[in-house]
Order: C-alpha cells, then sequence, then structure tokens
C-alpha cells in the first residue's frame, strides 16, 4: 500500500501542501481553502473511502486554481448538516478555477443535495471544469443524485471528455442524474463532451437532469453527443414530466446541440417521456445540427417522447433540425409529441419525423402529435411527417386545438398510413373564432377512421381553413367524408377553401351494422353545417378542388353537402362554379356532386333510405334552366357587334343590350321573344359598351325578372382580365324625365360583375337607379369612376335606391375621384319608400375621393346616404376590409355616412372598416354641416334601433366650422343625435369596435360628439364606458375626444354656441367616480414657517388613490379686495401646457388663466388626507410649505376636483363648475393683520367706536371746546331757571309736559348708564381674553360664532386719538344685522341710536361729566408708542402691503375726522362710515389688519391700535366723540 494511510483523522485544512497518492479512510471532511491571488493546490491519484462527512470540501476565491485528478471516491456520505456533496463539495469565486478530471464516485450519497459533487460557482472569469467523470450508484435525499450545480452571476461551468452517470437517484425531488440552477447570468455553456445517463431516477421531475435557468440570457451549446438511457421520472406516488430531462425556463435561453441527443426507452408517470420543457413569459430556441431520437418513450399522460408547455402569455420559441420519434407510446395521451401554447404565444417547429407511435387512451389524443393553442397564438409546422401512427380513439395522426384569434400554418406535412378507432383518421383541427388554419404542400394518404379518413375539420363563427396545393389519397372512412370532413358552426360567416387540392381515390364505405345515423356519404368530402345559418354557403369556395375516382356506397360519390343553404351555394356564380371544381356539366357523372336541404343534426336523425330519398344531385340547382351569356359590343376594335340572329358570343357579339335581351327570349325561351325565361345574362365584350341612352328593365319589357351584366366570359375560364368598361355618353335632353341611366321596376333582380363605368360629361339622374318592391341588386366589383352628378331639385344618388322589401349587395366595388353638386347626393343613396324593410351589405368597397353638397336640411354624406322607415325594420351591414378615404360633404351633416336610423333599423359597421381623412365642413354662406366628420347618424332612440361598430378605425376626419358662433364644428369622427328616450337594455348602440386616431373638431368631439337625452345611461351601461368608447384609453386620450350633452337633438339646435359648451360633458365624465365640492377653504398663516398655507377641501365622493385638485387662477382681484404687494402663485408645480391636458371646455371657461394640479405626478409634495366616507360629507386637507404657492392678496382662485386626474368637477359634481377658494388668512402676532377678503354675499357689520382727542396745535383749542363746554352748561342751568319759573304759573297739563321732559331727561341717563356698562363688560371680557392667552384668541371667538375686538388699555388714563375700538360680528350678511332687534345693529338712526352725535347738544355736557369720571380707569398709548406702531406700518408698507390713508379705507384720524365736514352741518364733522365709505368704493388698496402680540407677562400690555377695514355704503356705523 502506497502514501499514508489513515485511519481516523479530525478536520484538516489545507491550504499549501498538495496531495498526492494518498489514501483516506473514514476520516472526516478534507478542507481546501485557497484565497491568495494565483495560489494553485493539487489532489492527485488518491482515495477516499468510507467518509461520513463528506470528502473533500474546496474553496478557491482570488484566481487561486485547485486541481483534483484521478482520484476515486467510494461509500462516502454526508449524513446530516447544512453541506451539501456525499464526496466533493466545490465552492469558487472571485475568479477562481477547479478542475476534476478522470475521478470516480461510486455508491455516495447525501441526506441534502448532491450524492456525489457539490458545486457553487459565481462570478465572471471563475471557472469549474469537469473531465472525463464516471458517478455511479450515488443518491441525494433531496435534488441531484449525482451532481447539484448552483450558477450565477456569469460564472462559467465546462463538461468535457466522457461522462457517465449510471444508477444514479433522488430519493424526494428532482433530477436524479444532475440537478442545474442557472441564475443572473449571461454567458454561453459548453458540454464538450459525450455525457451518458443510464438507469437515472428521480422521485418527482428530470429522471437524468432537471435544469432550472432564472433571471439570466444563456446560451447552451451541446458539441458532444448525448445518451439517455431507460431514465424515469416520477417513482413512487409522486409524478414528474421528463423521464430523462426536465427544463423550465424563465429567462430567455437558446441550446445548441451539435452532436446526437438520444432518448431511449425513457419514462414517466406524468409527461414527457423523453423530455419536458416549460417555458415561462420569455422566448427559447433549440437547434438540431445533428439528429434527436425518441426511441421506444413512454409516458402516463402529456408526451410519450416529447411535452413542451407555454405557461405565461406571450412566449416565442421555434424548434430547427431533425427529430425522430420512433414507437413511442402514450399510455393516457398523445403517443409522440404534446404542445400547449398561451395566450399571445408564438411558436415554430421543423423538421419531425413521427412513426409508429401510438395513444392507448381513451379521449382525444392524437396518435402522432397534439397541439393546443390559447387566444391570439400563432403556429408554424413546416416539414412534419407521421407515418403508421395509431390512436385507439380519435385522431391517429396530427391534432390542432385552436381558440379564437391567431393562425395556424402547416407547410410539407406528410401523414400516411395513420388511422383512429373514432374521428380524424389523419389530420383533424378544432378551430374557434377569427383563426386561420391553413395547410400548404402536404400529402394526406391512406389514413383511416370511422369519420373523415384524411382530414377533419371543425369551423366556429369567423374561422377559416385553406387547403392548398394538397393530396388527400387513398383515405377512407365508416361514415362519411373519406378525404375530408368539415362541420361549420356559429351564426356568422365562416370560410372553407380549396386551392389546387386533389382528391382522388378516397371511400366512405358506410356502416353495414347502423342504418342510423346515415353512413358511407362523400366519397372524397363531405360537408355540413350545424345549425340552420343560413349564409354558411357564402364562406365555401370548391373552385380549386379537383376530383377524381372517388368511392361512396350510398351518395355523393366525390362531394356530398348537407348544408340548409345547399341550394344558394350552387346558384352562387356561374353554373355551381363554388362547388363544382373540375366537374364538367358534360362529361362528369351527376352522382360525383350531390346534397340534401337540412343541417348536420337534422341529417344524423335521419336514416340511409330516408337520407337517400332527400339527396339532390348539385348541378340540378344550379343549371335549371341552362343559360349562356349573351354579349354586346359597339365599338370599333378588332371584334365588331352586329344585331343579327345568332349573336352572342364573345367573337360574335350583339350590336346593342335591348337586342340582346330580346334574343334570349327567342333562342333560350320557346322561340318567340315575349317567351319569358328565368334569367339573362348579358355580358360586356372586352373592348366596352357606350352606353348612349338610360335603359330600363322591367319584367314587362325584358319578360323576365333577373338581368345579370357581367364582364366578357364572366365566370368560366376564359374570362377577361380586369374589367369591361361602360361609358355613359351624355348630350342634352337624355336624361329629361328619366330616373337613371340604368333602372329597375318592382320585382327585379340586377347583378353586375367586373364592370368598370364611366362618364364623358357630368349627370343629372342616378348611373344606376332602384325603385318599387322586391327587388334584389348585387354590385360584384364594380367600379364608378370620374363621374360627376348635378341633380337639379333634389338629392340623388351614383347608386340610388328608392326601394322597399329589398335586398342590395355591394361587394369588391370602388367609387372613386365622384364629385357631386347641385342639390347634392351620395354614392350610394338607400332610401325607404313604403313599409318593409331593406336589406343592405356592403363589403370589400372603396370609396375614395368623394366630394359632395348637404341638401337644404343638411343631409349629407357623400359616400352613403342610409334612411330607415320600415315597421319591419331597414339595416345597412358594411364589413369587409371596406374603406372610406377623403370622403367630404359640404354644408351637409356626415362627410362620409348620414344614417336616418328609426322603426327598428339597424346599422351594423364590422369586419376592420377605415374611416381616413373624411370630413364634414360648414361654409361661410351656410348654417348646416360641420357635423360628423365621418358619419352623422339621426336616430330615434325610443324605437328599438341598432347602431353597431364591430371593428372600424376613424384617422384623420375632420368637423370643420365657418363661424365662431354656431354649433358647428362638432364630431370629427361621428356626430350621433335624435330624439326619444333610449333604452340601455336593448344594447341598440354598441361602440365597442370603435378606433380613432388623429381626428379633430373645430369645436367640440375630436372624434365623437353624442345628442342624446339618456347619454348618461349610455356610458355608463357595461363597464367604464365600454359601449361608448372603443379604443379610448381614459389615462392617455385627449379628454375631448369623446363629449355629449343630455339633450335631444331639437333642443341642441335651439341653443347657442356657448349655451352648448355649458351643458354638455365629456363622456367620460359619466363613467368616472365623479366629486362634489361644497366648500373650498386656504388657511395662511404667515408667521408658521414650516407650513404656512392649510388646504381644506369639503365635498362628496372623494377618493384616495388618486385624489387631486385643480387651483385656476381667476385674475385679479377688484380694487377693493387687491394688495398692491404681489407674490409669485403656483411656484414649484408643473402648469399645464395649452391643448395637452387642458380640453376646449376647460379653455373656454378659462381663458387666460393658469392652472395646476395638487399633488404633482412626481409625488414630491405633501400627500392629501381624506377624511369621512365617500357617501357623505367628507374632508381633504393637505398643507403647502410654501408661502408663495397661491398670491392670496390680488389673485381670486377657483378649485376643481378630480379622483382620477382627468376629469375635474366642482360644485354639484358639474364638470368645470368651480368653487371659488375661500382665503382666511392668520397674521404674525404683534405686526397689523390684513382684512380678510370679504365676499360680495357676506357683509360684515362694523361698529366703530373711537376717542378722538384734537392733536396738539391742529384742529379747535382745547381751551376754546372747555369754554364751549362750560357756556353750553351755563345756558343749559338757564334754559332749566327759565322752564322752573314758567312751571310756577302754568295749569296741571304744563305740569304733566315738564313731568314728561323730565322723565326724557331721565331716560336719557339710564340709556347712557347702560353705555357706561356695556363698556365695562367689554373692559372685562378683554381683560379675560388676555389672561388666557395674553393676547386674542381668535380660534376660540371663531368658535363661539363671532369675535369681540376691544384695544382697550388696562391703565388708567386719557384716551388717545390713535385708540379704536372695534367689535366684529362674524360672517353675518347685512341682511341679517338689519333683522337683529338691537338699536346698536339697525341701520336706521333713532333718538336712542349709541352715537353720541344723535343726543340732543343740551345734554352733551352732562355726559362729558359722567365719562370725565371713567377716563382716569384708562390709559392711552402714550406717543412714543404710537409713533411706534406708525413705524411698524411703514415697514410693512414697504414688504408688500399697502400704507393705508385716509382717502384708501384706512385709519380715520382726528385730522381726516375734523376735514371731512357734514354738509347739512358745515359745524360738525362728517360720520367717518359714510365718508370712508365712499372713498372706499374708489380706493384700489386693501388695508390690511394686524392682530395682537401675546406678552410672556403675567399682565397685559398696552395693545396695538386696531385698524379699522374697508366699509361699505350699508354698514352700520357709530361714532363716539370724547370732548
Amino acid at each position: 500500500m502506497q502514501g499514508l494511510f489513515i485511519i481516523a483523522l479530525l478536520l484538516v485544512a489545507i491550504d499549501s501542501a498538495d496531495i498526492v497518492n494518498q489514501q483516506f479512510v473514514a476520516v472526516s471532511i478534507t478542507l481546501i481553502d485557497l484565497n491568495q491571488l494565483s495560489q494553485k493546490y493539487i489532489v492527485e491519484n488518491s482515495s477516499w473511502s468510507q467518509c461520513t462527512t463528506g470528502a473533500i470540501q474546496s474553496k478557491a476565491i482570488n484566481q487561486a486554481v485547485v486541481e483534483i485528478r484521478n482520484c476515486t471516491f467510494t461509500d462516502c456520505q454526508l449524513s446530516s448538516g447544512s453541506v451539501s456533496g456525499g464526496a466533493i463539495q466545490l465552492i469558487s469565486s472571485q475568479g477562481g478555477k477547479q478542475i476534476i478530471e478522470k475521478c470516480k464516485l461510486i455508491n455516495c450519497n447525501s441526506q441534502r443535495n448532491a450524492g456525489g459533487i457539490d458545486i457553487i460557482i459565481s462570478d465572471t472569469n471563475t471557472l469549474i471544469e469537469i473531465i472525463d467523470i464516471t458517478i455511479q450508484n450515488c443518491s441525494a435525499k433531496e435534488k441531484g443524485g449525482a451532481m447539484y450545480i448552483d450558477i450565477s452571476s456569469n460564472a462559467l461551468l465546462l463538461l468535457k471528455g466522457s461522462c457517465l452517470f449510471e444508477n444514479d437517484t433522488t430519493l424526494m425531488t428532482d433530477g436524479g442524474g444532475i440537478w442545474i440552477i442557472i441564475n443572473q447570468s449571461s454567458i454561453n455553456y459548453e458540454i464538450e463532451g459525450d455525457l451518458t445517463f443510464k438507469n437515472c431516477t428521480s422521485r418527482r421531475e428530470g429522471g437524468a437532469v432537471y435544469l432550472t435557468v432564472v433571471q439570466s440570457t444563456c446560451n447552451f451549446s451541446v458539441l458532444g453527443d448525448l445518451t439517455f438511457d431507460n431514465c424515469t421520472s416520477g417513482v413512487g406516488p409522486s409524478q414528474g414530466g421528463g423521464g430523462a430531462l426536465r427544463i423550465t425556463l424563465r429567462s430567455q435561453t437558446a441550446i445548441t446541440l451539435d452532436g446526437k441527443v438520444i432518448f431511449k426507452d425513457c419514462y414517466s408517470h406524468s409527461h414527457g417521456g423523453g423530455i419536458s420543457i416549460e417555458i415561462r413569459n420569455t422566448e427559447f430556441q433549440l437547434t438540431i445540427n445533428d439528429l434527436c431520437i425518441f426511441k421506444d418513450c413512454q409516458s402516463l399522460y402529456d408526451g410519450g417522447g416529447m411535452e413542451l408547455s407555454c405557461v405565461d402569455t406571450s412566449v416565442k420559441f421555434n424548434i430547427f433540425g431533425e427529430m425522430n420519434f420512433e414507437g413511442c407510446i402514450g399510455h393516457r395521451s398523445v403517443g409522440a409529441f404534446y404542445l400547449t401554447l398561451s395566450s399571445g404565444s408564438q411558436a415554430e417547429i421543423s423538421n419531425l419525423y413521427i412513426n409508429n407511435c401510438s395513444s392507448l387512451g381513451y379521449q382525444d389524443n392524437a396518435g402522432a402529435m397534439e397541439i393546443y393553442m390559447s387566444t391570439n397564438t400563432k403556429m408554424v409546422l413546416k416539414d412534419i411527417q407521421a407515418y403508421n401512427c395509431y390512436s385507439a380513439w380519435n385522431d391517429g395522426g396530427i391534432i390542432i386545438y385552436s381558440q379564437y384569434g391567431g393562425s395556424v400554418e402547416l407547410t410539407n406535412i406528410s401523414i400516411v398510413n395513420c388511422s383512429s378507432a373514432h374521428i380524424g383518421g389523419g389530420l383533424r383541427t378544432d378551430i374557434q373564432k377569427n383563426q386561420i388554419f391553413k395547410v400548404k404542400d402536404s400529402l394526406l394518404q391512406n389514413d383511416s377512421s370511422a369519420s373523415g379518413g384524411g382530414f377533419l375539420g371543425y369551423i366556429a363563427t369567423g374561422a377559416s381553413i385553406i387547403l392548398e396545393q394538397t393530396d388527400i389519397y387513398k383515405c377512407s372512412c365508416i361514415e362519411n367524408g373519406g378525404g375530408i370532413n368539415i362541420m361549420i358552426d356559429g351564426t356568422e360567416l365562416t370560410y372553407f377553401t380549396l386551392i389546387d387540392v386533389y382528391i382522388h381515390e378516397c371511400q366512405a364505405t358506410g356502416s353495414i351494422i347502423f342504418e342510423s345515423p346515415p353512413s358511407g356519404f362523400g366519397g372524397g368530402l363531405f360537408i355540413t353545417n350545424l345549425n340552420d345559418y343560413a349564409a354558411h354557403w357564402k364562406g365555401i369556395d370548391l373552385r380549386g378542388m379537383k376530383i377524381y375516382g372517388n368511392y361512396a356506397k350510398r351518395k355523393g360519390q366525390s362531394v356530398y353537402v348537407a348544408m340548409v343553404g345547399v341550394v344558394h351555394l350552387c346558384k352562387y356564380g356561374i353554373a355551381g362554379e363554388f362547388v363544382k371544381g373540375n366537374y364538367s356539366d358534360s362529361d362528369s357523372y351527376e352522382t360525383d356532386l350531390e346534397g340534401i336541404i337540412c343541417n348536420q343534426t337534422s341529417f344524423q336523425a335521419l336514416n340511409i333510405q330516408q337520407a337517400e330519398q332527400g339527396t339532390q344531385v348539385l348541378e340540378y340547382w344550379w343549371n335549371d334552366p341552362r343559360g349562356t351569356i349573351f354579349h354586346i359590343l359597339n365599338r370599333n376594335g378588332q371584334y365588331h357587334g352586329e344585331n343579327v340572329t345568332g349573336c352572342a358570343e364573345s367573337t360574335h357579339p350583339c350590336l346593342t343590350i335591348e337586342y340582346a335581351i330580346q334574343q334570349i327570349s327567342i333562342e333560350r325561351g320557346g322561340g318567340s321573344e315575349t317567351d319569358p325565361v328565368q334569367e339573362k345574362r348579358i355580358g360586356i365584350h372586352q373592348q366596352g359598351y357606350d352606353l348612349a341612352y338610360p335603359i330600363q328593365f322591367s319584367q314587362s319589357s325584358c319578360f323576365t325578372n333577373v338581368i345579370k351584366i357581367m364582364k366578357q366570359l364572366y365566370g368560366t375560364e376564359y374570362q377577361m382580365d380586369g374589367q369591361a368598361e361602360l361609358k355613359i355618353l351624355n348630350s342634352a335632353n337624355v336624361e329629361l324625365s328619366k330616373s337613371g341611366w340604368i333602372s329597375t321596376a318592382t320585382e327585379m333582380t340586377l347583378r353586375m360583375y367586373g364592370i368598370k363605368i364611366i362618364a364623358n360629361a357630368q349627370l343629372s339622374i342616378p348611373v344606376i337607379y332602384i325603385e318599387g318592391s322586391e327587388s334584389i341588386v348585387e354590385l360584384n366589383t364594380i367600379t364608378f369612376f370620374g363621374i360627376n352628378l348635378s341633380p337639379s331639385s333634389q338629392q340623388k344618388g351614383i347608386v340610388h335606391l328608392f326601394v322597399e322589401k329589398t335586398q342590395f349587395v355591394a361587394n369588391h366595388s370602388t367609387f372613386q375621384d365622384i364629385n357631386i353638386i347641385g342639390a347634392g347626393g351620395n354614392a350610394i343613396r338607400i332610401q325607404n319608400s313604403g313599409a318593409q324593410g331593406i336589406q343592405s351589405t356592403i363589403s370589400d368597397c372603396n370609396f375614395i375621393n368623394i366630394s359632395s353638397s348637404g341638401d337644404a336640411n343638411g343631409i349629407g354624406g357623400s359616400a352613403l346616404y342610409f334612411q330607415s322607415g320600415s315597421s319591419i325594420g331597414d339595416s345597412v351591414l358594411i364589413d369587409g376590409s371596406s374603406k372610406f378615404q377623403q370622403c367630404k360633404c359640404s354644408d351637409g351633416e356626415g362627410g362620409a355616412i348620414y344614417a336616418k336610423i328609426e322603426q327598428n333599423g339597424q346599422l351594423e359597421i364590422s369586419g376592420g372598416i377605415v374611416f381616413e381623412q373624411c370630413e364634414s365642413q360648414q361654409s361661410a354662406s351656410s348654417q348646416k354641416g360641420g357635423r360628423g366628420g365621418a358619419i352623422y347618424a339621426d336616430i330615434n332612440f325610443g324605437s328599438q334601433v341598432s347602431f353597431v361598430i364591430k371593428d372600424a378605425l376613424f384617422s384623420k376626419c375632420k368637423a370643420l366650422s365657418s363661424s365662431s358662433t354656431s354649433s358647428r364644428g362638432f364630431g370629427g369622427g361621428i356626430f350621433i343625435a335624435g330624439t326619444g328616450d333610449y333604452d340601455v337594455q336593448s344594447n341598440g348602440l354598441d361602440f365597442r369596435g370603435i378606433k380613432i386616431d388623429q381626428n379633430s373638431a373645430d369645436k367640440e368631439g375630436l372624434s365623437i360628439y353624442i345628442v342624446m337625452s339618456k347619454i348618461k345611461e349610455f356610458c355608463q351601461y357595461g363597464t367604464a364606458g365600454g359601449y361608448v368608447k372603443g379604443n379610448y384609453n381614459d389615462r392617455t386620450s385627449y379628454l375631448d375626444e369623446l363629449v355629449g350633452i343630455p339633450l335631444n337633438i331639437n333642443q341642441f339646435n335651439q341653443l347657442q354656441l356657448s349655451q352648448v359648451l355649458d351643458q354638455q360633458y365629456h363622456l367620460q365624465y359619466y363613467w368616472s367616480q365623479i366629486v362634489t365640492l361644497t366648500k373650498a377653504l386656504a388657511v395662511v398663516n404667515e408667521s408658521d414657517i414650516d407650513e404656512p398655507i392649510k388646504m381644506k377641501i369639503d365635498g362628496q365622493n372623494m377618493n384616495n388613490e388618486n385624489f387631486s385638485i385643480k387651483i385656476i387662477d381667476l385674475g385679479q382681484k377688484s380694487s377693493k379686495q387687491a394688495n398692491l404687494g404681489l407674490r409669485s402663485p403656483f411656484s414649484n408645480f408643473i402648469r399645464l401646457q395649452p391643448n395637452h391636458q387642458l380640453t376646449k371646455v376647460t379653455q373656454t371657461q378659462y381663458i387666460n388663466q393658469q392652472e395646476l394640479i395638487y399633488p404633482p405626478e412626481d409625488q414630491s409634495s405633501n400627500p392629501i388626507s381624506i377624511q369621512g366616507q365617500p357617501q357623505s360629507q367628507q374632508s381633504a386637507s393637505f398643507k403647502i410649505n410654501d408661502l408663495t404657492f397661491i398670491d392670496y392678496n390680488n389673485i381670486q382662485y377657483g378649485v376643481l376636483a378630480s379622483n382620477e386626474r382627468r376629469i375635474f368637477t366642482g360644485i354639484g359634481g358639474k364638470e368645470g363648475k368651480m368653487m371659488n377658494l375661500e382665503i382666511q388668512i392668520i397674521q404674525p402676532e404683534g405686526i397689523e393683520k390684513e382684512e380678510e377678503e370679504q365676499k360680495e354675499e357676506e357683509e360684515e357689520e362694523v361698529i366703530v367706536e373711537q376717542v378722538i382727542v384734537p392733536a396738539p396745535k391742529e384742529g379747535i383749542p382745547f381751551w376754546i371746546i372747555i369754554v364751549a363746554g362750560v357756556g353750553g352748561l351755563a345756558l343749559l342751568a338757564l334754559l332749566i331757571s327759565l322752564l322752573t319759573c314758567c312751571c310756577l304759573f302754568l295749569c296741571c297739563p304744563l305740569c304733566r309736559k315738564k313731568s314728561s321732559k323730565e322723565d326724557r331727561v331721565k331716560k336719557i341717563r339710564e340709556d347712557y348708564e347702560k353705555i357706561k356698562i356695556k363698556h365695562q363688560k367689554n373692559e372685562y371680557s378683554m381683560q379675560l381674553a388676555s389672561g388666557k392667552q395674553q393676547g386674542f384668541d381668535i380660534n376660540q371667538n371663531k368658535k363661539q360664532g363671532f369675535t369681540d375686538l376691544w384695544a382697550l388699555p388696562e391703565q388708567q388714563g386719557s384716551p388717545n386719538t390713535d385708540s379704536l375700538y372695534i367689535r366684529r360680528e362674524g360672517n353675518l350678511s347685512t341682511s341679517q344685522y338689519r333683522n337683529k332687534s338691537s338699536p346698536l345693529l339697525n341701520n336706521q338712526a333713532s333718538t336712542s341710536d349709541i352715537s353720541m352725535s344723535g343726543y340732543s347738544d343740551n345734554l352733551r355736557g352732562q355726559m362729558d361729566d359722567i365719562e370725565r369720571s371713567n377716563r382716569s380707569s384708562r390709559t392711552p398709548l402714550n406717543v412714543s408708542e404710537s409713533q411706534k406702531r406708525q413705524q411698524q406700518l411703514q415697514n410693512r408698507s414697504t414688504t408688500g402691503y399697502a400704507k393705508p390713508s385716509s382717502r384708501q379705507g384706512g385709519n380715520i384720524s382726528a385730522n381726516s375726522i375734523g376735514r371731512s365736514r357734514n354738509p347739512n352741518n358745515p359745524n360738525r364733522p362728517l360720520s367717518p362710515g359714510i365718508n370712508q365709505g365712499r372713498q372706499d368704493s374708489r380706493s384700489p388698496a386693501r388695508t390690511p389688519q394686524s392682530s395682537f402680540k401675546s406678552s410672556s407677562s403675567s399682565h397685559m400690555t398696552s395693545p396695538a391700535p386696531i385698524k379699522t377695514p374697508p366699509l361699505q355704503m350699508n354698514n352700520s356705523v357709530k361714532l363716539v366723540e370724547w370732548n
């Protein structure tokens, strides 16, 4: 024995000495920890056995290198702990590199992950190489029986040489051989050698390998061969996918297989016997450059060989290269390949060879391949071959299920010798609405089943099946449709088309046991519809069918049709062309094509005898009686027309149309020109025909009720290319008394095919005119080009129908360069003349460059006018990708279409219709037009009407107005109006299919404008306006796209434009959550630095999630309100740009205004907090950190609110009806307070009492006032003495007068005492207030409902001029003041008025004596204090506040009062209230208020003077003058 034999070795940490030629038995784990730059460690030619904690744990970082070569690990295990790896654990990062080469791991296991090797690798430039390794009989309890690999951050793992994984297993989860996860990597991975997995198992998924890719973009390259032999997943009760390989992809991945890949005898208890792939919302590409073989693989469920599923939406994947499936079995599912596509996914698969695979299930499981497609998916299959496959139930070869939308394309498909016990031997499809299923260049051969031997197809509403250049050969069935069986379902048109399809030597052998349902019908093709929708025949086109040598035991040797519309199908086109293919009327057996008039359900209820009795040969229906085309030619050229017996052929045409009609009766009737025939066919020669006179077709003149005008040899294999030209040669007086150039009378059928109609001059009558009842008109591939029409008295159409009980069909036709003037008109005009309905269909038609003018009533529609009036109901269907381009109408409503829908009328637009650059224009000389750039719909909403737009684009259409004041220029795309009350439950209006793009209107409704009394109910029907808005987006579309008004059209037409704008709404308003505002308040506190502005919005229906308000700048306040100090409004907020989020309605109402929406979208501001429930009163509040947010001194603001930043409403929940923002200002303490803005409807009554003392050296000297007072008192004493003497001589009445006079004086004194007491109470109240807060508590007083401000000093002293006493009642209107009973609040002067000027002069001295006794209790502001206050005022005026003056309604000084004299009494000063009110009405400035400043002392200091607010004329102002 070489080396060192260690029996018991504890933990070893190695960082320098290599291990070479060593043996380790039952030792603890060997640690290799390299972290130094360029360190290298080698383990070579050594062995580990019976290790209970693993053998080696190696860590290499910082570009260190560890190499393990030629080592053996036997019976090593990791029994417990957080570490994985029964034998080896490798950890590399930061550029470390580790190599394991030519090592063997046998019978190793782990109780966690990695029975053999655990690999954790991360970081760029980090590498682990596994070379020529063998891992046998290893197991893990959890993940990775042989290896567990965790790769992240662009690290690289390489597998090289020949690696063998044999008998490895996981006991609980996934990855019997290897479990790999790749996370956050974007790098290429390579497997350069050959990997073999043999007998590996997992309890769940991935018997050999489990691979998952997460958050990575990975490219795998397998350069060598991969072999999976007898691997199994889902051992035991747990089931799992991928017998050999399970791949889960959550990030973009590409796998390239350059070598051969073999899955042999692999088995899954769930899905994917060989491989299972799950793709989640990503892209995947599998490229096979050699060959991938699935040999004898099996699964219990989906996919005996392979299963691939797309789980999330919009997955894209491609599989290129050759894949062979041999002998695979699906016990309860598809035999070889099962594929599912999620919604919106796209897939392409090519080069599949499937042979001898089978499904043993009892459901719809194909023997070869099954594909299930979700909505709007796209699937491409190329070069697929399925041979000898079998299904014990349905679908021996391939089955494809597809939901609505999307497409399936199969190219070069070969399905040979496949069979099923029931339906669908070769290929089967089940496609739903609007799917397209196409098979091209394919072969179905020797396929068989009970029904639909070669191909079985089910087509739902609007779906299409197209078979092109496909050979169906020797296929057979027992029931019906040996080659093809087609079942059509749904209530709309479906399509089944055969193009160069050969159906030959196919058989429907029929049952020899059962009589019902009928069998043995349609040896080559069996077609049936599953309901009674008679129009299904329109979608069937068998013109490309070629049938030979087919056999049916009963009926329809080649074709059998069981449809309600089989007769119509046979008569469609020329001589059954759409149903007979290469069938020859003269040479083929009539029994080749047969059918019965019934649907699938009815047919299945018949027995064989009944079915045979009801069968008719198809030729019977298209060739009874037989007829040919009579050609006409009146132009010079190679051929010449001639009215002679026998003229008809294109080489020998007749000269005139009249002669040809006559000859048809003679030659095809009974020999007389009056003999009736079923129909007459007129062919326009390829050299053309000139129509010089109008012609009318009627039964009495034509002796038929069916006229068909067609191009040369139309419907035959020799038909001319392009269109035949019919030219109208108009000349003087030929149109007089004529209705149209080609006209028909009652009960006539006119059909035209492949004609181009032009005219040499202007016309005054229609080209085609249909009148009467029970008519049929069909225009198929007709072009009207360059026609000018000028009706003289009333509107006409190029094609004009004035009928009832009539059918009109226009297919693949064009109206181009049409000009209609005069009385106006339309390209197509449909008018109901009676009580029976008109059914009109316009499909795949183009209306290009059409101009017309409206009539006197404004009726337009240059392309189409439709007027319903029947009680049964008229209908117009426009579908099939029709286009209306540059259709313009002047002085008429509806640029392209004018529809008058009433009394059960219907208009449906579907199939991808385009309205582009259409216009309705009001000219300068007219009051009509300019409504509905593309469509104008006049609807009787009160009846059962239907206007449905399923799929239409309105692009760049316009509604133009020539007047800025008219109600024109509405509805750039559509204008909908009418009368009556619409019932939303009727579903009569449905515009869910509208698509709008860049439409415009001069006034309102860029795309849609609706005038409708029940517009609110209509918009709220469904989900969020779903029935009206189409592709309109509630968040990103212009609000003006959809506008309406809740009126009928008569009311609308009576309104002025301003009234319309005031009453209309954006339609989104109706389905939005509307906010109702009741109050908007901004409280401004200039002393609050952090939150100077607090906003409060009251209302209802506010939503916390996206609630926002719009503040609108309404301009400068009035001169009475404004302050000259300006601020910058809306600072630091984003302003809306014109014509962006601002709507035209908004711009009309708020012109020249600034707006902002709060909060900003960047959420940089304080949030809005909402209190209360939406159903009740709520309050929304927020705080603004910027005092300049609004200019509260000078600007008026309005407020609107929205729950989604789109529809902004205000008062009453009305859109654009602003709530005025009330601004309440709280001044900084100690500085004058700016007067609060007064509302016009609420004026405050102010009682002013001012102590006035003459200033020194100004006015009347104080001593003169004293002398005057003493003189007055002396005079009063003298008068009293005289009165006393007189009383001695007077009688009792005189005594009574004296007594009365004494009582009066007494009353005056009592009143004066009351006033004195009131003054004292107010003094006391002020003292209480100052004791509470040492200042004025405005909030407390507001709670009490009033504010009392008394600037009374506490110390005793005499009054001063600067002392002003004010009491303000809060928030009462003038009328409320006038209703108060107190004489102090009454506007009317009385003898009890508080104003001292209201007393008689002889009592003034007595009052002055009383007042002198009270003066000692008041202390006025001293002169220095007064000067300080005045200086504060001046300082404020220089920082943004207006300096008050007597002329501006500011302080009322003694001087100002002294200079203002009363005109009635020049000796008495004028009342300051009256004088001030007059001056204030002219004043341009506002007077700021002041507030009290709190003192820290325990007693109140002398308060600052309070200036009077600007007073109005109706204020009650009382002046008290102290003498």
